[in-house]
């Protein structure tokens, strides 16, 4: 009879061990989960506010590239009037080509 206790009480405790590594594994991915969870919330709201950082940025950029190219076209418009017209010379540039 005492076998029977012993057996009967090591089945008990092997069913204790079991429950307690259910209830161990259950707190892990509940853990886990929240843990993954936040990461995901950081990553979220960092990768938004870069993405915003850089939206900015690129808005900046474009709007100076766009100022210095009107500058540019308009400095180079400026250039252009300032050369003085020589029709004259243009006329015999062009009867020369076309006539020889």
């Amino acid at each position: 009879m005492v076998e029977k206790d012993i057996i009967g009480h090591l089945i008990d405790v092997e069913k204790l061990a079991s429950d307690l590594l259910a209830d161990a594994q259950a707190e892990s991915e509940k853990r886990l989960s929240a843990a993954r969870a936040q990461a995901d919330s950081e990553f979220r709201i960092a990768y938004e506010a870069l993405i915003k950082r850089l939206d900015a940025d690129y808005k900046n950029k474009t709007e100076e590239i766009e100022k210095k190219r009107d500058s540019d076209i308009k400095a180079y418009d400026s250039m252009l009037e300032s050369i003085p017209l020589n029709q004259s010379r243009f006329d015999s540039f062009v009867d020369s080509k076309l006539f020889g």
